[in-house]
């Protein structure tokens, strides 16, 4: 139990090393809104404009708006949570949203059931 106070960060089990970077609107330029993506990991990092969240799927790293920064490092700092994603439980949707006239595309993250065959 303390352990998990004083080991780090947590350790998430897939490998995104290799990942591309990419932010939302060039990830949907290939890929469906409409999809739930598994989550595979979560980070945050710091650049040029500030800390950032980064949501880890098959393949990519999504960069994802700075106002998600505290709920994923709640998910980080959850144990339940994190062994949640890395049993797959964790899915990824899109959503869009409207603010000043303009539309806007966001993540949610939601409960997640593997499809099996």
């Amino acid at each position: 139990m303390f352990n998990e106070l004083f080991s780090g960060s947590p350790k998430f089990t897939y490998n995104a090393d290799t990942n591309k970077y990419i932010n939302i609107r060039d990830f949907l330029q290939d890929h469906d809104k409409n999809l739930t993506y598994q989550v595979k990991g979560l980070f945050t990092t710091k650049g040029k404009y500030g800390k950032r969240g980064v949501i880890v799927i098959d393949g990519f790293n999504i960069n994802t708006p700075s106002y998600l920064v505290e709920r994923i490092d709640q998910i980080r700092s959850n144990p339940e949570m994190v062994k949640a994603i890395n049993d797959g439980l964790c899915g990824l949707k899109f959503r869009d949203y409207e603010k000043d006239d303009k539309i806007f595309t966001t993540v949610d993250l939601v409960d997640y059931a593997p499809v099996t065959m």
